[in-house]
């Protein structure tokens, strides 16, 4: 099942632990205002329904990140990224038939990134939006994109370290937009949210 607590604590006690060793070698270089950074990424995300009894599907995930600081300490990223979502063996709430679905979003993040410490200038703290578009769905095979809404919005928070210029992110994903769109979807899924658990891997280049 998923469990929101364990992802905190999962995201917590990685970066905390990359950190704890990155410091020993990363760069601690001081940002300035309108330094702009391009990161392509890619990782992995941990998905699953919140309102039903699912398991969590792991699926791949990638994108470009633009980040741009406008203080030494604080920066606006956009960012474009590809990810498949979903959960394996979620419960019907009407015909408790057990399924799989599979969802596959582009996705659009806009956040704000803050970088709090003096002394650990390469960590930071990120939340905004994650507005997505389905590209693609399915349930134990069957495609039904016509049967789930087509944008969601989501709300990230994250952390992230830079070592140097690969940057490490993860973040945890509360989405705001129901999956369901249409009736026979609402039978099948009923309230059913994503929620994801993100960890990305990416390497940062100075632009400006």
């Amino acid at each position: 099942k998923y469990n929101v607590k364990a992802m905190r604590k999962t995201i917590v006690t990685i970066i905390l632990a990359l950190a704890a060793v990155g410091n020993l070698y990363a760069q601690h270089e001081k940002r300035n205002p309108w330094d702009v950074f391009i990161t392509p990424k890619v990782g992995a995300n941990y998905s699953n329904f919140v309102s039903l009894d699912g398991q969590y599907k792991l699926g791949v995930v990638g994108g470009v990140n633009i980040e741009v600081f406008l203080l030494p300490k604080l920066a606006f990223d956009t960012e474009l990224s590809f990810a498949h979502q979903g959960a394996h063996a979620y419960t019907n709430p009407k015909t408790q038939q057990t399924n799989d679905m599979r969802l596959d979003y582009l996705n659009t993040d806009y956040l704000f990134r803050w970088y709090p410490f003096d002394g650990l200038r390469n960590f930071n703290i990120f939340t905004g939006v994650n507005t997505g578009y389905i590209i693609s769905a399915s349930v134990n095979g069957e495609k039904v994109k016509r049967e789930v809404k087509k944008g969601t919005v989501s709300i990230p928070v994250g952390l992230g370290y830079d070592f140097g210029p690969v940057s490490v992110d993860a973040k945890f994903q509360y989405a705001l937009t129901k999956v369901a769109r249409t009736e026979i979807a609402k039978k099948n899924l009923g309230d059913a949210r994503v929620m994801a658990f993100w960890l990305t891997l990416g390497y940062k280049i100075q632009v400006f």
